[in-house]
């Protein structure tokens, strides 16, 4: 995703918009919520570089 969203990193943008979903879809659990927002924090770094 990091590579995806590199080209905006150069158009200036700073900030992406990431939205949860609740209820969480069939076969989601609390851990697979958490494990999205830890990706989310991922890209963030890449992009910052």
């Amino acid at each position: 995703m990091a590579e995806q969203l590199a080209p905006f990193a150069d158009l200036g943008f700073t900030d992406a918009i990431i939205r949860t979903m609740w209820p969480l879809p069939s076969g989601f659990d609390a851990a697979a919520a958490h494990r999205s927002v830890e990706l989310a924090g991922e890209v963030r770094a890449l992009l910052s570089e």
